[in-house]
């Protein structure tokens, strides 16, 4: 195993941000989270073509939160709720930041921004930010 692991380059771009829900509520963070993972399963949202320009695959085998693969470089993001606090984890990891940009933050917030539950509920002023 660390043969085949040994070869594989390391993310640059590595960033965890921490989105809170507008209400201070972690029910409202766990419904929240639901929403993205609901979301990003479903192929009827009309994202279908954010999987397939940008290389995202959910990775079916993750126990912590919703895991997708982006492209083929080893990047990913991780989006998992806190168990105390009324926040999501948003991890990016990437080949670099433009990348990471380009291909994981800009279409997360397409993503959360057409999900009215998800605009309305959560705080993701920082990952727009981090995308500027």
């Amino acid at each position: 195993v660390l043969d085949t692991v040994a070869d594989l380059a390391e993310c640059e771009e590595v960033v965890e941000l921490r989105l809170a829900v507008r209400d201070g509520q972690i029910a409202t963070a766990a419904k929240v989270f639901g929403e993205i993972a609901e979301d990003l399963d479903a192929i009827d949202v009309g994202i279908q073509h954010v999987f397939q320009k940008h290389g995202w695959e959910v990775d079916e085998e993750n126990l912590e939160g919703v895991r997708v693969r982006v492209g083929r470089d080893g990047g990913f993001f991780m989006i998992r709720p806190s168990l105390h606090d009324p926040l999501l984890s948003v991890q990016l990891e990437g080949k670099n930041r433009g990348e990471t940009v380009g291909s994981v933050a800009t279409p997360l917030v397409e993503l959360f921004q057409r999900n009215t539950f998800i605009r309305e509920n959560l705080d993701f002023e920082s990952l727009e930010e981090y995308i500027e």
